[in-house]
């Protein structure tokens, strides 16, 4: 091998070091793992009078996800059934006497889906609602 064989080959090996040293500390190769807990502003236009805005609650309590569906300050419902795997959330409600099933996923700070029940699929929007400061 000639020696300007061996520099060429010398730097490429530091060229690929050192982009697998960029690769590994990048943003993107430690990313945190998405937390969907807090608080949801949803919208389902299409959804019965009186469903069609509120909000979602979710928390968690060990690894058990839980979900509060407020309608009011007076009309809420606890979620059973909660599931939460890789963004995707899924649960269901007891809703004037109708089993409503809810899943979605979530991108970012929306999270979207479809609320299935005997009258049909309808789709909706959440938007985590940003925490006030005291």
């Amino acid at each position: 091998m000639t020696i300007m064989k061996t520099k060429e080959l010398f730097y490429g090996v530091i060229l690929i070091g050192l982009f697998l040293l960029n690769v590994s500390f990048s943003p993107e190769a430690s990313t945190k793992k998405f937390d969907p807990t807090g608080t949801w502003k949803y919208s389902a236009p299409e959804a019965p009078e009186g469903y069609t805005a509120g909000e979602l609650i979710i928390g968690k309590e060990g690894k058990a996800y839980s979900v509060v569906f407020v309608l009011d300050q007076y009309h809420q419902a606890t979620a059973s059934e909660v599931v939460y795997k890789k963004e995707r959330l899924e649960f269901q409600l007891y809703l004037e006497g109708y089993v409503v099933k809810i899943s979605g996923t979530f991108e970012d700070e929306i999270f979207t889906g479809t609320a299935s029940y005997a009258e049909g699929d309808i789709d909706f929007t959440a938007v985590r609602k940003k925490e006030e400061k005291e």
